[in-house]
């Protein structure tokens, strides 16, 4: 986190406080705090552009008490998770791309048995279009075999 500031009264700064450095310091994480624990993980990673922001609507009137001023805005640059967390997010994401996966195939399988009803469809309607696709299959290298079984025989 990066925090822009100048010392607006060098008098309240240095004499009213034993280090107005550990006492910005101080303020700065409280208001860290504050932010952080009315956000969930998910929250704070989709705002993490506004949490400088909401510290540093926080931080100024505390400055002010230190004879300090915040210039701009509070920058929060990364934010870090325990492993145990990083860990549950890692989770979550494979669950979530395992799930699209499964809903990818599925809708695979759905396009896939839609053409076969539809080709069963047109080889009912059209009973030459199934000697059209064995002459086919016999075009590519595959074995044919026309005509009926003997009564009793079976194929295999």
């Amino acid at each position: 986190m990066f925090v822009s500031f100048r010392i607006a009264d060098p008098v309240r700064a240095l004499l009213e406080h034993e280090s107005w450095q550990l006492a910005m310091h101080a303020v700065v994480q409280v208001a860290l705090r504050e932010v952080v624990t009315g956000t969930t993980a998910d929250e704070m990673l989709a705002a993490r552009g506004t949490l400088g922001t909401q510290i540093a609507e926080r931080v100024r009137p505390r400055f002010a008490e230190l004879g300090l001023e915040l210039e701009g805005s509070i920058d929060v640059r990364d934010i870090t998770f325990p492993g145990d967390l990083k860990r549950a997010f890692a989770k979550v994401l494979l669950a979530r791309k395992e799930g699209e996966a499964a809903l990818e195939r599925a809708r695979g399988e759905q396009a896939a048995l839609r053409s076969l009803a539809n080709s069963a469809r047109l080889i009912a309607e059209h009973p030459g279009l199934l000697h059209l696709r064995a002459l086919q299959a016999a075009e590519q290298g595959a074995t044919v075999v026309f005509g009926e079984l003997p009564p009793g025989t079976a194929p295999g």
